[in-house]
């Protein structure tokens, strides 16, 4: 029913509420073998484990059993991960993701699987039952919650998912008001995006990365953006849970190995980016300190400005307002705020000065085919396409610089361009069209 559309199965939930561990062994078994023979790049998932309650021996037992049975059925080569799903009260604790990973690494047979961390998530309500219960729930604790999950879970390497939509419990991110009024987007959702936004394929975690801060009360972990090679510090108070409030939890005094030239905050509840004063924060060639940074009882990120704004956004703080209070109608990409005929992305694209006038691209006249003259900046974060036409209708591509890469010309076109220092450069792309000068013939930039 679903071949060619669903590629990851996760069999059963939590098992060790209701069966035996040979029992669900001997279903992953059959179950396993049904979809290989269905789909044989599916990828199978197994355990699904919540760890509150076993309904035989302890939850290491449990796990040992399971995957004896499936050696001795000769079909562990037929599952590929490992998931739990934490519901712990406390967002930081590893005691199952330990316990899971202990079994994993036992047997050479079994330590081909992926651990992962399957839905989970705390609820935006109060909850009657569960290791959930008791405790004031509102939407901003669960955003709080869920922002120090997928931390914890990104410093070990562990994959994590969160719920999407589950009336039940309040534990999704988004919430399903039908027949009423359609959906509502929790603060977790954007939580969730902020952290997406930040934490991509890009960025990696520093073995090597020390810190002052007292691991007992505070979380404080190292990355780097490996295509620029820049810092991200992640650190929030781990002792209690957290509160329903914004009030930062406290002050700290302290140093990281990690070094910045340029630091700003990112809230990852809010998604604002605040610039850290200078009076908060000196660097040197062992790493960072920081005085009386406050921190909070969710995660906040300290990182390189660069690491976290694009090109373009940078551009428009420095020419528009500080960091997080920049007017959208001010700075959009398409806004115009000078009234020069200029889009704001094409004035950043071409470094255009402010309260410049006139065109940013010209034509230089040539012997056989002329040629359209612009600025470009390295690293803009955009693509520069040159096309031509002969009748302003039918645009053919003529060069084309895509984000990161190098120009990429049509047959016949060149470029010839000179750097003019602090990453802008001054190009002249000639047109592929050879009888180009003898009729009628126009060049354009498109910036995307």
């Amino acid at each position: 029913r679903y071949k060619g559309q669903v590629s990851e199965w996760e069999i059963w939930e939590s098992p060790e509420d209701e069966m035996t561990a040979i029992s669900y062994a001997n279903f992953v078994a059959r179950s396993a073998a049904v979809i290989r023979a269905a789909q044989p790049d599916a990828k199978v998932i197994v355990l699904a484990l919540n760890g509150s309650h076993v309904i035989v021996g302890d939850v290491s037992t449990y796990v040992a059993q399971f995957f004896a049975r499936l050696r001795t059925l000769g079909v562990l080569n037929l599952i590929d991960e490992v998931s739990y799903h934490h519901i712990l009260a406390s967002p930081e604790s590893t005691s199952l993701r330990n316990i899971l990973s202990g079994q994993i690494q036992a047997n050479a047979d079994t330590r081909h699987l992926v651990l992962r961390q399957g839905a989970a998530g705390a609820p935006s309500d109060q909850v009657s039952s569960g290791n959930m219960m008791g405790y004031q729930w509102n939407e901003r604790m669960q955003a709080k919650w869920n922002l120090r999950r997928m931390m914890s879970d990104l410093r070990t390497g562990t994959p994590s998912s969160l719920h999407a939509v589950l009336n039940e419990s309040d534990l999704g991110l988004v919430e399903d008001l039908y027949p009423d009024a359609g959906i509502h987007l929790k603060s977790s959702y954007t939580a969730f995006q902020n952290v997406t936004a930040i934490f991509d394929n890009r960025v990696e975690r520093v073995p090597s990365f020390t810190t002052s801060l007292s691991s007992s009360a505070f979380a404080c972990h190292g990355y780097r953006r490996t295509d620029i090679d820049k810092a991200l510090v992640v650190a929030w108070h781990q002792g209690p849970m957290p509160d329903g409030t914004m009030n930062p939890v406290r002050s700290a005094d302290f140093t990281v190995s990690s070094r910045f030239s340029e630091p700003v905050l990112v809230d990852l509840l809010t998604g604002y980016v605040m610039a850290l004063p200078q009076s908060v924060w000196s660097s040197d060639e062992t790493g960072t300190s920081f005085v009386g940074l406050r921190l909070s009882d969710y995660p906040l990120v300290i990182a390189e400005k660069e690491a976290v704004l694009p090109a373009y956004d940078r551009w428009a703080n420095e020419r528009y307002g500080d960091l997080g209070l920049v007017d959208v109608n001010m700075s959009a990409p398409l806004a115009d705020q000078d009234g020069d005929g200029v889009a704001n992305l094409l004035a950043f694209a071409t470094a255009r000065e402010p309260g410049g006038q006139g065109s940013p691209v010209s034509i230089v006249p040539k012997a056989d085919r002329h040629a359209l003259s612009f600025r470009y900046r390295s690293g803009a974060g955009v693509d520069y396409i040159v096309e031509g036409s002969s009748n302003l209708k039918d645009w053919n591509p003529v060069a084309r610089l895509p984000k990161g890469g190098v120009w990429q010309l049509e047959e016949g076109a060149s470029v010839l361009g000179a750097s003019l220092g602090d990453g802008i450069n001054e190009v002249q792309v000639s047109d592929n069209d050879a009888g180009a000068a003898e009729e009628k013939r126009f060049l354009r930039l498109r910036v995307e």
